[in-house]
């Protein structure tokens, strides 16, 4: 009996796209399940269609050969076919488990929090492994006829300087060295889950620009392989008022003529909150710096604070009236004497 289109088994057409694939197949597959009273044999026709068709490569070379597709063989470039196929297999029975994929989140705080230190609760999806197949994809484990179940077969590679024999992964298992004589239904041979994830963070006060943290197995999983972590990067959101310098903070304060001359007592803000009040000496200039010790941030995991530094400019009035122009007169006048 002549096979069936692969699309007419999950009732598609060729423009499906992987995920009405994907979609299709789950529901054939409950509809068919053995387990469920179903068809044995049409469960295998539509996990075969399936596997078929949810690979890009295998799905290309259908929609072109059909089930005649032609198995693959060297390219006509012995060299390119030579380092194509090294023989690598990380995927093949008996080799290291795959890693998860990390995921990478960037996380936003004010010069405040970083001070005192936060907490904060964010959720993202991400994909774990599917628990009715143990993220394997599918049930039933056989080994692998073509390869013998170690991932891959042996070539003959001809070139100008003979005979090479080498490893390349066996295109039936995909270099897993084995197959499943049922696909998993709930993840679809993917071995993983699109879940929503919700994680609380501790942010300790004094982390710095770019700092990570690492939040173990919190990344994405992947099909026979293992777990990725969540990689949190901090970035500083810019002050109003403050520079961060390291651990010391720089505050620019703008003070008229007579403050500078004479000298004044002023209030300036400091980053827990409030003001602190600094004597300003006489005879100040533009750029002078006044210390204030332990006003700064606090040093990661102690109790150490740095420096503010409060960086003095001019005040310039947008604008005066008659009396005060008299007085800024009579001021140049006598400053003009002194220079003389």
């Amino acid at each position: 009996m002549a096979k069936r289109d692969y699309y007419d088994v999950l009732g598609l057409t060729k423009t499906a796209t992987q995920d009405e694939i994907k979609k299709a197949f789950r529901k054939k597959a409950v509809e068919t399940h053995p387990d469920k009273g179903g068809d044995e044999n049409l469960f295998k026709e539509i996990a075969e269609s399936y596997e078929v068709l949810s690979d890009e490569d295998k799905k290309r070379q259908y929609d072109t050969y059909g089930h005649n597709t032609p198995k693959q063989g060297p390219s006509g470039d012995p060299f390119q076919d030579l380092f194509r196929r090294s023989g690598f297999n990380p995927f093949a029975q008996g080799s290291v488990t795959r890693p998860g994929t990390n995921m990478n989140l960037t996380l936003k705080l004010a010069l405040e929090e970083i001070f005192t230190g936060t907490s904060k609760k964010f959720k993202y999806k991400r994909n774990v492994h599917c628990k009715p197949c143990s993220g394997k994809g599918g049930t039933n484990v056989k080994t692998c006829t073509t390869c013998g179940g170690s991932g891959a077969v042996r070539e003959i590679i001809n070139t100008p300087f003979g005979q090479i024999h080498s490893a390349v992964t066996c295109n039936v298992c995909g270099g897993q060295g084995f197959s499943y004589e049922s696909i998993c239904v709930s993840c679809a041979g993917e071995g993983v889950n699109s879940i929503d994830e919700s994680v609380d963070i501790q942010i300790p006060s004094g982390v710095v620009e770019n700092m990570s943290m690492v939040l173990s197995e919190k990344g994405h999983a992947v099909k026979n392989g293992g777990v990725g972590d969540l990689i949190i990067s901090i970035l500083e959101i810019p002050h109003e008022n403050f520079i961060r310098t390291g651990n010391d903070l720089k505050f620019s304060v703008k003070l008229t003529y007579p403050q500078m001359v004479l000298g004044d007592k002023i209030d300036v803000n400091i980053i827990e909150g409030g003001k602190i009040r600094i004597q300003i000496t006489e005879y100040t200039k533009v750029g002078d710096i006044f210390k204030i010790p332990s006003k700064g941030m606090k040093l990661l995991n102690t109790g150490t604070r740095g420096d503010l530094l409060v960086i003095v400019d001019l005040l310039m009035p947008n604008k005066i009236d008659s009396e005060e122009r008299k007085l800024i007169e009579e001021l140049k006048k006598i400053n003009q004497k002194i220079a003389i």
